[in-house]
């Protein structure tokens, strides 16, 4: 949208689009098809972006993710990976990946910092009842 697509092209450019290039069947909501679905909350919100070629562009709306299902199985949240090794970051990007690194271990540790927080590993077993009449 940035580069001056209405929503609904962007959408078909995202799903079914690629999904027909590539003769998969996805890419739209059919009866039948796989439910692979993103449901995401549209805010009019002007901010900047980087687009594939380090041009700042301006995008007219924020797309914020409030749940994927994968085969009609809602995924649960989990932290961004970190890039792999051989990606290039800018400065920005590798602060941004420290802070939410920082952020993830702040939220946690007081929560989850005492033995009883974990599962025992290697559970002692009790006593079989056989063992008892031997």
């Amino acid at each position: 949208m940035a580069l001056g697509w209405s929503f609904p092209e962007v959408l078909h450019a995202a799903t079914i689009a690629p999904a027909q290039t590539l003769g998969l069947a996805a890419g739209t909501l059919t009866v039948g098809a796989a439910a692979d679905i993103a449901i995401f909350e549209v805010a009019e919100d002007e901010h900047s972006v980087i687009d594939v070629h380090g041009q700042q562009r301006l995008s007219p709306i924020r797309l914020r993710n409030r749940l994927t299902l994968a085969a009609g199985v809602p995924l649960t949240e989990r932290a961004p990976a970190p890039a792999a090794p051989w990606v290039s970051l800018s400065a920005g990007q590798r602060q941004a990946q420290e802070d939410v690194r920082g952020e993830l271990r702040s939220a946690l540790l007081p929560r989850l910092h005492r033995a009883a927080d974990s599962r025992e590993p290697y559970p002692k077993s009790s006593p079989s009842p056989q063992a008892d009449k031997e």
